[in-house]
C-alpha cells in the first residue's frame, strides 16, 4: 500500500496599500492565511484592464490604472505541488 500526502490549497486575500487614483502606482499584496507553511509556484495577476501579470515572487506588485471607473483586482495562487485555490478578487 502507497502512502499519500494531501497538500493545502492557498488560501489568503488581497490586500491594496490604500487608495488607488489614475496615473499612480497601486501596491497589491497576497497573504497567506491557510494552515501551515506553504512554498508557492505562481501568482497569476489580472487587473481588469487587460493587464495581467505572472511571477514566481511572493512580493508585493504595482499597477498603474489610467481609466477612471470600476474594476476588480483578481489574483489566483498555486503551490509547488500544483494546488491552485479559488481566484481571489478585490474590488477597486
Amino acid at each position: 500500500m502507497r502512502n499519500h500526502t494531501v497538500h493545502p490549497l492557498p488560501r489568503g486575500g488581497i490586500f491594496s496599500s490604500g487608495n488607488v487614483c489614475e496615473g499612480q502606482p497601486a501596491t497589491f499584496s497576497y497573504a497567506h492565511s491557510g494552515v501551515g507553511f506553504t512554498f508557492f509556484d505562481r501568482f497569476y495577476w489580472e487587473f481588469g484592464n487587460d493587464t495581467a501579470i505572472t511571477t514566481t515572487q511572493f512580493t508585493p506588485i504595482t499597477h498603474v490604472f489610467n481609466t477612471v471607473g470600476n474594476t476588480r483586482v483578481r489574483l489566483s495562487v498555486r503551490t509547488v505541488q500544483g494546488c491552485q485555490g479559488d481566484t481571489l478578487s478585490i474590488p477597486i
